[in-house]
This record gives structure tokens, C-alpha cells and sequence, in this order.
């Protein structure tokens, strides 16, 4: 059985929005897309950085060819011998992060607000989740801990 949140109205945009209150998770001007964003960017930098990968988020001097800049970049090669870019925005709208050098490693973070995430961002999730692993095993190693006693 689907419950209603809400009425029917017109958002702020103009857009007719539904009883269910689907509408405002995508609407472009919902204030509350700015702090799931913004949460979205922790994570990964958090996780960057458990990794012991250094970046940067929302680099000056670097846009997707529309004024806009990624949401965040590796400040050393990340893989395949490129810095990585995240950005929530499609690899289309930012050609000059594609551009022939290819210096870039380019990776959607991308998650519907049901908490599925896209293609890239998964892969790129289960990449850096095998670095914190790889990590902490040789941290255990160099430290003589047994079975991650020492890490919680």
C-alpha cells in the first residue's frame, strides 16, 4: 500500500509535484540536495583517506568545461597511472576532463536516493575498499599485530 506525504502542489521550480513526495528528492532548486551532496563527498574523501590516498575536494583551477568544478580529485595517481576525478555530474558535461591527454581518471558517483548506486561509483567504492584492506593487513604486518588486535 503507498501512503500520502503530501498534497499535489507546484514546487518552487513550477514543476506539479506527486502526492507521494517523489518529486522533491530531484527537484534542482530542494534545499535539501546541497547536504546529501556534501554528506555523499565526505564519504568518499573519508574513505580516500582511510585508504592513505590524498584528495582534494573541489579542486580550484580545474572545471568541467561548464564553470563548474569536480567534486573532488586524488592528488597523486590513483590507478592506471591517472589522478582520480569524482563528480555527480555525467562524464558528458564535462568534456575537458576527457580530453585527449587522458591524464584523468574520470568515475560517476552517482546513487539514487533509494541507496543504489551506479556502476562506476560501486566499483570505485569496491576499489578503495580493497586499499583500506591492503592497508591495514600491512600495517598488522609491520606492527606484528595477529588478526587486527591492535585495529578495531
Amino acid at each position: 500500500m503507498l501512503h500520502r506525504f503530501q498534497q499535489p502542489h507546484r514546487c518552487r521550480c513550477g514543476a506539479l509535484t506527486d502526492a507521494l513526495g517523489h518529486y522533491s528528492l530531484s527537484c534542482q532548486r530542494n534545499l535539501g540536495r546541497l547536504p546529501r551532496h556534501a554528506a555523499l563527498n565526505d564519504v568518499v574523501y573519508r574513505a580516500l583517506a582511510a585508504a592513505g590516498i590524498v584528495a582534494t575536494l573541489e579542486p580550484r583551477g580545474l572545471d568541467r568545461g561548464d564553470g563548474r568544478r569536480p567534486d573532488g580529485i586524488t592528488v597523486f595517481p590513483f590507478r592506471r597511472g591517472r589522478m582520480l576525478i569524482g563528480s555527480r555530474h555525467r562524464t558528458s558535461q564535462a568534456p575537458s576532463l576527457r580530453g585527449p591527454s587522458r591524464r584523468y581518471d574520470f568515475s560517476l558517483l552517482a546513487m539514487e536516493t533509494s541507496g543504489v548506486l551506479g556502476l562506476d561509483f560501486s566499483d570505485l567504492l569496491d576499489d578503495i575498499g580493497s586499499r583500506i584492506t591492503q592497508r591495514r593487513e600491512s600495517l598488522e604486518r609491520l606492527l606484528g599485530c595477529g588478526n587486527g588486535s591492535a585495529f578495531p
